[in-house]
């Protein structure tokens, strides 16, 4: 009996819908993001209207996917499932809705006071603000907050509100 434990939302679904993660051999990077768009567009509109088209690393990661893979993202699924061979018993750990986003708030608190600012000021000294791991919730917050545009509580309310849909959207993902 095959066992898994752990993980997101999203990796539980990928497992049990068998995505295809492939490996692009060509990465073209640096298209014009215009471009690319007009491009999914007009010749992958399902892609086009699936992915988040304000962001620009999502549509050029399209872009080089149905370059290299030529089909459509939304054709990831190859149809079949491990529901095909297995009957899967998914156990959820949950906890009220209330609860959760408390436990979120305070621990985006005790990271400020843990060094958050420091951290992230440490990382844009060592590879640049240009990183992609800048992009993720908790960093990407502290940019505009470390330039001086945003105050340190409306800080601490972003990273506060995008973890708790990243909780969201994971738990309603399975």
């Amino acid at each position: 009996m095959p066992l898994l434990i752990g993980g997101t939302g999203f990796y539980m679904n990928a497992v049990l819908n068998n995505y295809e993660f492939t490996d692009l051999e060509e990465k073209t990077y640096d298209v014009d993001v215009g471009m690319a768009r007009e491009y999914l567009k007009k010749n992958y509109p399902d892609t086009y209207n699936a992915i988040d088209i304000e962001n620009h690393r999502r549509v050029i990661n399209a872009y080089n996917y149905v370059m290299n893979e030529k089909k459509s993202v939304t054709t990831n699924n190859n149809g079949d499932t491990v529901l095909d061979c297995y009957n899967p018993f998914l156990i959820v750990l949950n906890t009220d809705r209330e609860v959760l986003y408390n436990r979120i708030n305070k621990r985006v608190e005790s990271m400020f006071e843990e060094g958050l600012e420091q951290e992230v000021r440490g990382i844009i000294d060592e590879y640049g603000i240009e990183l992609q791991a800048l992009g993720a919730i908790g960093y990407k917050e502290m940019i505009p907050y470390l330039n001086g545009n945003v105050s340190k509580e409306d800080t601490i309310a972003a990273i506060s509100q995008n973890s708790r849909r990243y909780a969201k959207t994971s738990v309603n993902m399975v």
